[in-house]
């Protein structure tokens, strides 16, 4: 499972020529500055003729959110937004023995 990415990061042309994001202590980013990033990508891909690196699982997703990768790289991954009342509750534990 996916965690939301915490710390800085820049957007970066990678050597495949695609926009991603990589980790930078003195980047200009935040994963809170999602909307904003997707925006930045969005323009640079298209000034220099570049594919953008964006996870989408579902057509409908929409919202941008930038997530962990496995070893802590950040990218851009577009959700479904989920109304948090309408999520699964956790199922109780219940102890036995």
């Amino acid at each position: 499972m996916a965690r939301p990415f915490i710390g800085k990061f820049s957007i970066v042309l990678n050597t495949k020529n695609r926009i991603v994001l990589q980790k930078d202590e003195k980047g200009a980013f935040e994963a809170k500055d999602a909307a904003k990033v997707l925006a930045r990508m969005s323009k640079e891909a298209s000034e220099r003729d570049a594919e953008l690196d964006i996870f989408q699982p579902d057509p409908a997703g929409n919202q941008p959110v930038v997530l962990a990768s496995r070893w802590g790289t950040p990218y851009m991954a577009l959700l479904v937004p989920q109304d948090p009342k309408t999520l699964p509750s956790k199922p109780r534990v219940i102890k036995i023995a």
